[in-house]
């Protein structure tokens, strides 16, 4: 039995061995040995996946892979970035990975790194694509929301087009940052659009960063200065099957108008695995969505009892908020508009999440309160009461 025994030990680990022992050069003594294959038509991320890895496998070897969308015959080492027909074949799937999730796998000539890539899709809201957009898109949700209240509401998706990321020289800064064949590789991206929404999901493009941290690279702060990358010549990859799931869903900063941040900026957000918090919250994260519900004239004209009273006067003018009014959190009247707002955002739009929070500066709820009742209380009760209703579950 003894010897048998190890004989079927021996052809069990034997395999297992080989795929761990299993190494392939990507480059070799400075010599491109893969090419990276994307699909021909892709989201956005995906593009910027290939470039990325194109971009610091040339810093780290001085060798410039080949970015295809079909497989060269003998090439060598296929690196797959993002779902494709090729890595459907090969049995790799994006799914289960949410939130930046991504799956790094390879065989015996191929490598391939996915994750859930989703072009931000404003078509389905009436939300403005720049400034000058805002009008158009404005009337579109006037129309929508016609006959949804007895007034008017605010328009929630004003400042849409603050989160896309296209400045006017954007074909140069691609161009200088990855190579002449950038813009034709960008533009042959699904729906060719010029730049890239926040709300962009990049699966494939973490991955991408996670092979590149394996191989020593990092980025401490945005730029070249930031960067640490070591310098071989040779780019070896060994076997891997990996899942990586984050432990933060939501790893977000506040932007500032996103649109009009420096290129090393909004790539380093990118590269640090970073994300809008799209899957989980939606496009209407906030903050100060609550404003929408009470700042259009209509609504202050219709409805002056949703207005803090204030001296005897209803707050519609700014007098303690800052901004817009200041809401009278004891109105039943305000609380049955507000959950109108949201059922027909979460009805129309089929969102998953709808901010309430009130406007920036709110420092008065009403002014019937006890003195020695601190603003912050205060203020924290009544929006809790109003976003605790059982009719918005």
């Amino acid at each position: 039995m003894k010897p048998t025994l190890t004989l079927l030990l021996a052809l069990l680990l034997a395999p297992l061995s080989a795929l761990h022992g299993a190494e392939f050069h990507l480059v070799e003594n400075g010599r491109a040995r893969a090419e990276i294959v994307i699909s021909q038509k892709r989201p956005r991320m995906v593009t910027l996946a290939a470039l990325e890895l194109r971009l610091f496998i040339e810093k780290i070897s001085g060798a410039r892979l080949p970015i295809v969308t079909a497989p060269t015959a003998g090439a060598g080492v296929k690196i797959y970035i993002g779902q494709s027909a090729a890595t459907d074949r090969l049995g790799v799937k994006n799914e289960g990975l949410r939130d930046g999730a991504y799956r790094i796998v390879s065989g015996s000539d191929w490598l391939v790194l996915i994750g859930k890539d989703v072009d931000f899709d404003i078509s389905k809201m009436p939300w403005p694509s720049k400034r000058s957009d805002t009008p158009r898109a404005m009337a579109e949700w006037e129309k929508i929301t016609q006959g949804k209240t007895d007034a008017a509401w605010g328009f929630p998706f004003a400042s849409g087009f603050k989160g896309y990321w296209n400045p006017g020289d954007f074909d140069a800064v691609m161009t200088a940052q990855y190579g002449d064949d950038a813009v034709t590789l960008w533009k042959d991206s699904e729906g060719e659009q010029r730049g890239w929404w926040n709300q962009d999901e990049s699966g494939s493009l973490n991955a991408v960063y996670g092979l590149l941290r394996r191989l020593g690279v990092r980025w401490f702060m945005a730029g070249e200065l930031g960067e640490v990358v070591p310098k071989t010549a040779t780019v070896s990859v060994s076997a891997i099957n990996e899942t990586v799931q984050p432990d933060f869903r939501l790893r977000d900063w506040l932007w500032n108008n996103y649109a009009s941040f420096d290129f090393d900026d909004v790539i380093w957000a990118r590269r640090l695995g970073m994300n809008s918090g799209q899957e989980q919250l939606g496009p209407l994260r906030g903050p100060h969505g609550m404003v929408n519900v009470y700042n259009h004239e209509a609504m202050q004209k219709a409805h002056p009892e949703y207005f803090a009273l204030l001296g005897g006067k209803r707050d519609t003018d700014k007098r303690a908020s800052g901004k817009d009014g200041a809401p009278c959190f004891t109105s039943e009247g305000l609380t049955n508009e507000a959950i109108r707002y949201i059922r027909f955002l979460y009805d129309t739009f089929d969102l998953p999440s709808v901010d309430m929070w009130p406007v920036d500066g709110l420092r008065v709820a009403v002014q019937s309160v006890r003195m020695d009742e601190r603003p912050a209380r205060l203020i924290a009760g009544r929006v809790g009461s109003l976003v605790r209703r059982p009719r918005l579950r």
